[in-house]
């Protein structure tokens, strides 16, 4: 549980910045306001947000939601910024007697992998949005393809 090591409102700077930077490279602003507005109103809007299932053609899929998507985003954004402080004589790296600071490398790749699971989460969200009337407020670079980049990392 985050919040038990993490202040709430820095936490809740995170999720803002999420929300404003994150969703909208999928969902338009016109979507996102009136989500806001009416998520707990519209049965689509609960089910894009908790996850759920739902059919296509013939298939019964399912989803993790909006929610687990913003969680993996905002955690992967925390990662990368959790061992830097701005202080009043400069930028610091915290470390103390009990642990050790990890690796650039490490940070990055952890945040790496937990914005490719927002990504992913974010994606069948997408899925589920075509399969309801709300699709016309998908961005249309997401419209028109359902593309997932994968990049192999070879060594270290």
């Amino acid at each position: 549980d985050i919040t038990k090591n993490f202040d709430l409102k820095t936490l809740d700077k995170y999720i803002a910045i999420s929300e404003t930077l994150d969703l909208r490279q999928y969902l338009s602003d016109v979507f996102l306001n009136d989500l806001r507005k009416n998520y707990e109103t519209k049965s689509e809007y609960i089910t894009l947000l908790n996850g759920g299932e739902y059919t296509c053609g013939n298939d019964l899929k399912r989803f993790e939601g909006m929610k687990a998507a913003l969680v993996f985003f905002v955690y992967s954004r925390i990662i990368s910024t959790s061992t830097i402080k701005v202080t009043q004589t400069g930028v610091v790296q915290k470390e103390s007697d009990y642990s050790s600071v990890a690796s650039d490398k490490a940070i990055v790749r952890q945040a790496n992998e937990f914005e490719a699971i927002a990504k992913a989460y974010m994606m069948d969200c997408i899925d589920y949005l075509r399969s309801t009337t709300l699709v016309s407020y998908l961005n249309n670079s997401i419209v028109q393809n359902r593309t997932v980049k994968k990049f192999n990392i070879i060594g270290d």
